[in-house]
């Protein structure tokens, strides 16, 4: 089997620092690293060929100046039996979309190729798009969030995978483009021996005269997105501490806080008051589009927020809101809940809900719809199959996309201001489209809820491909992803780390959750010790949070887990090291034993409350 694992050289990202002078973050002195989901993808590709035996090639891929070459030697010290540099000074500024391209082209240099793997995201740009663009450009299914993959014995080459560490895996048709989850392998460097042995290994490099890419489409000239400016995220907290000696004092006194904090809240809307409907629709200009997945027979509380603030928006410019639905079988019931958030007119694409295997169909409807209506925006949700089909539409129409937007605002002349967090959520990135239709996926949670309007409707109009045909009885892919979803919505958040001692204090800390309608997240070293599911990671390569208090019990306060919470309008640590380093990032620090706690804690809430 031959294997390309595409590779990326980061800085080290808690030594990043902003200059507010010059609006930019200093990059000198800062030391660089591979990219740490690179480095499980590579890992956990490398031992699972070892075990299958046989004779296999891992190609290690990278694009970037002469320093990259560190990073592929160091994959060559983790068992890469061939490593190539994509070098050259036209590759220099390349966004998402051009580096895909890029990237396409040397895989195609290299001859075939079973299975290229990416890592789930990086650390500094966070997009998570050019695995999904580079499938795209291949023409090749794609596959995201895998942790296992068996390789097949058979003659010829085969893979199964799976995307919870406990459930089935099944078989994938060769050859595809797979993103590797946190579990996928371990993230360990390669040690200084290693590193040694493989330091005499020889690196190729390909320049653009090597590669089937003109010039044009590489680079600053073949990126469909700029950065306008960065502006740096202050998150100021006020550092109180409470240290007393009695436990059922220091429980009493918590558990006054979280009420007086104004839990239980249910799910939260502190960030903005509520937006209005306007009750009539402009005949003409532009079209804002959002893309709602109605696939669990309801509108996902993120699709809401997104359509009303395309409406806000559509209502600067004087236009109106397009609510593209997917696979749902209530058109009718979807409309009146979609028209009474904003949207104004409804296209339904009727077909199954979007799976891995009807994504490039998906895409290609979409594509058609777009080229055929050509509107100024399109929103996606950051959830779900957003980013599967905004990636895969940017790379077949040659658009630009940002992702992971943390608000939206209009620049002087109507284009689309895309805020974008990079650097661990320390800075906002401001970012256009270079064409239109301009394109970007936003987190739930981060806009502000609609106030309904039921008497509004919304125009219809229903589309059935003949695409479909094949695939007309799948099934359809129930999502399970509850306990994320409600951890991005909760108004309380519980945070648990390996200070909590182990996964039997688990039940106490989801009661407490549970009784102010909470939810509860962990650290990465819990979510790897398997105490909790990965989707309830909270972090750098987790979920971001924004609930309106954020309570961590025997949290270290690691850089990559404050990343998760930054947006955290109060955040309360419990832990018994008056000295721990979460203590420097909380509104209210409180210095206990964190089992000794929870149960106390439990048993005066439920009071409180009764």
């Amino acid at each position: 089997m031959r294997v390309v694992v595409c590779v990326k050289q980061v800085p080290v990202v808690a030594a990043m620092r902003f200059d507010k002078k010059r609006l930019r973050m200093k990059r000198e002195g800062v030391p660089l690293e591979l990219n740490s989901a690179d480095v499980r993808a590579m890992r956990g590709i490398v031992d699972r060929l070892a075990e299958a035996g046989g004779e296999h090639e891992v190609i290690a891929l990278t694009m970037g100046p002469a320093s990259a070459t560190r990073v592929l030697t160091d994959c060559l010290a983790m068992g890469a039996t061939r490593a190539v540099h994509l070098s050259d000074g036209a590759f220099a500024g390349s966004d998402t979309i051009a580096t895909a391209r890029v990237l396409a082209a040397a895989v195609r240099q290299l001859g075939p190729v079973d299975l290229i793997l990416c890592g789930r995201a990086s650390t500094d740009a966070e997009t998570g798009q050019v695995g999904r663009q580079l499938a795209e450009l291949l023409d090749w299914p794609q596959t995201t969030e895998v942790c296992r993959l068996t390789i097949g014995a058979d003659p010829r080459p085969s893979a199964h995978i799976a995307s919870e560490p406990e459930s089935a895996e099944t078989a994938i048709a060769l050859p595809v483009v797979v993103t590797v989850a946190e579990d996928f392998g371990p993230e360990r460097y390669p040690t200084r021996q290693e590193r040694e042995q493989a330091g005499g290994a020889a690196i190729e490099e390909l320049r653009l005269v090597d590669l089937a890419v003109p010039r044009w489409a590489c680079g600053v000239a073949g990126s469909r997105t700029e950065v306008q400016g960065l502006a740096k995220v202050e998150t100021i907290r006020k550092g109180e501490m409470f240290d007393v000696a009695d436990p059922a004092t220091t429980s009493a006194f918590l558990a006054d806080w979280l009420i007086a904090a104004g839990l239980p809240t249910g799910k939260h809307d502190h960030r903005q008051d509520l937006v209005r409907i306007r009750a009539t629709v402009a005949s003409g200009g532009p079209a804002v589009w959002v893309l709602a997945d109605l696939s669990r027979g309801k509108a996902a509380r993120g699709d809401l927020e997104l359509v009303a603030k395309a409406h806000e928006l559509a209502g600067l410019q004087g236009g109106h809101v397009v609510a593209v639905t997917v696979g749902v079988a209530d058109v009718e019931g979807a409309a009146r809940e979609l028209a009474a958030h904003g949207a104004d007119r409804v296209l339904a694409l009727q077909g199954p809900a979007v799976t891995p295997s009807t994504v490039p169909i998906h895409v290609t409807e979409l594509a058609r719809a777009l080229q055929n209506a050509r509107p100024r925006s399109v929103l996606f949700s950051s959830a779900g199959a957003g980013p599967d089909l905004a990636a895969r539409v940017a790379a077949r129409l040659d658009l630009g996309l940002t992702a992971d937007c943390v608000d939206l605002s209009l620049g002087h002349d109507g284009e689309l201001v895309q805020h974008k967090p990079a650097f661990g959520d320390s800075v906002v990135a401001m970012i256009r489209s270079t064409r239109l239709p301009e394109l970007a996926t936003v987190r739930p949670g981060v806009f502000a809820q609609a106030d309904p309007d039921r008497s509004r409707t919304a125009e219809v109009s229903a589309h059935r491909s003949d695409l479909f045909t094949d695939v007309e009885g799948a099934e359809i892919a129930e999502d399970s992803d509850d306990a994320a979803d409600h951890l991005l919505e909760a108004g309380f958040v519980v945070g648990v780390g390996t200070g909590i001692g182990s996964a039997d204090l688990l039940p106490a800390v989801q009661a407490i959750a549970g009784a102010l309608d909470g939810a509860v997240g962990c650290t990465r070293p819990v979510a790897d010790r398997h105490w909790l599911p990965r989707r309830h990671q909270i972090g750098l390569t987790g979920q971001c949070i924004a609930p309106q208090v954020y309570l961590a019990l025997g949290v270290r306060g690691a850089y990559e887990h404050l990343c998760g919470v930054r947006r955290s309008a109060a955040v309360v640590a419990v832990d018994n090291d008056p000295d721990s380093p979460m203590f420097e990032h909380v509104d209210l620090g409180v210095v206990a034993d964190v089992r000794e706690l929870v149960p106390r804690l439990f048993a005066d809430l439920r009071q409180r409350l009764a």
